[in-house]
């Protein structure tokens, strides 16, 4: 039984690969009860990419960990049934399908809704439910570009190593349903949550935005390249340091740090700056040194290292936050949450429809009736 800030809240999950599955990962890492419906006709083919945790991709084993997980061809009239009666017991359902998907099953919002009328009901997709773009496809890249994101990175624009709009969609969907349950509390009924993917992109670039919504167009962009003091520079063992001189006091201590090497008198003023020439003295500066010899006597002048993915899972100072967990063995992403509530990392999760059977039962389905629908292959166990 959890004991989270969410323990009591139970979710239906019929949403795959990242964003939705990100979303209830933080829910299910607070507490939550989450249930994950695995469709045999669609399924989330992370879990099968590789084999790194007990014969599941890695990034699957952490996005769904502590979850349950019922196999079921709910795309079935009797599969459409079982989640129907699933949606009666629970709090909140979570889907990223296209806009209409679901209700060519008889499970969109209306009718689902009619069963259970405080069901909160997530629809996480990529363009939203309305509007002219609802029925597009669409991938992170995609959203970025469309959104001003990309255009922040640079010319030629650049494929970031992460997924930014899937993991905001994702947070957002989370919140949403938090901010939904609360409301929950005051008027006792739920509510059908539109969440898209895009609108989560459009926050990256909403500051940037905000000037050209205001009519005060264009200025160079201090925080994506065009300061000398807010970028990356190579040192001369062609490691990378990350330097955030804003503040006038990061930028003098960084003066400091750099005066043995420096030719000539520092500048006042490194951040508002956008001047070229600066931007090559601060390369030919850092090239001097190695990251090693530039850590050690940087302090706490904004200055870090742009450390590689095995460098950082390495880095003691996560296991302290505890956001690396050891779960069954394996050590693991923790929770952004962890710190704040000190959770724990759960359970790995379960093969495909380890919890079918006690679903079926908990749903008020007879021993026969969970074995016609095994046996006709609507709904599969873990031992099948």
């Amino acid at each position: 039984m959890s004991t989270g800030p969410l323990a009591g809240l139970t979710v239906l999950d019929l949403s795959r690969l990242l964003p939705g599955p990100f979303a209830s990962w933080l829910l299910s890492d607070l507490g939550a009860r989450v249930v994950k419906v695995e469709s045999p006709g669609n399924p989330d083919y992370l879990r099968f990419l590789s084999d790194e945790v007990e014969g599941m991709h890695a990034g699957f084993a952490t996005l769904n960990r502590g979850k349950e997980s019922v196999a079921l061809h709910f795309e079935t009239e009797a599969g459409a049934e079982v989640v129907t009666r699933m949606a009666a017991r629970c709090d909140v359902l979570l889907e990223s399908n296209r806009p209409g998907v679901l209700a060519r099953f008889g499970l969109d919002y209306p009718r689902l809704q009619a069963v259970n009328p405080r069901l909160i009901y997530c629809s996480l997709s990529g363009y939203g439910q309305r509007g002219g773009r609802a029925q597009m496809a669409g991938h992170d890249l995609n959203f970025l570009s469309l959104l001003g994101v990309t255009a922040l990175t640079g010319e030629p624009p650049r494929v970031l190593g992460f997924q930014i709009a899937d993991l905001t969609g994702g947070m957002l969907a989370a919140l949403a349903v938090l901010a939904a349950v609360q409301e929950r509390h005051r008027t006792g009924v739920g509510r059908h949550l539109d969440v898209s993917l895009a609108d989560g992109a459009f926050t990256w670039a909403a500051l940037g935005l905000a000037r050209q919504l205001a009519g005060a167009g264009p200025e160079p962009d201090l925080l994506a390249g065009a300061s000398p003091g807010y970028r990356y520079y190579r040192c001369a063992d062609g490691a990378w340091l990350g330097v955030g001189g804003l503040e006038p006091k990061f930028q003098k201590r960084l003066g400091a740090l750099l005066a043995e090497v420096w030719e000539g008198d520092w500048p006042d003023e490194i951040f508002t700056t956008t001047d070229p020439e600066l931007h090559r003295q601060l390369e030919a500066a850092f090239a001097r040194k190695s990251r090693a010899e530039w850590l050690a006597g940087a302090g706490d002048a904004c200055i870090e290292p742009v450390l590689s993915p095995e460098e950082v899972a390495r880095d003691a100072w996560l296991r302290e936050r505890g956001l690396v967990q050891t779960v069954q063995g394996y050590e693991q992403p923790g929770s952004p949450l962890a710190p704040a509530f000190g959770l724990s990392g759960g359970t790995l999760p379960p093969p495909p429809g380890f919890h079918t059977r006690a679903w079926l039962r908990e749903c008020a389905y007879s021993s026969a009736e969970i074995e016609a629908l095994v046996e006709s292959g609507v709904a599969l166990v873990a031992e099948d």
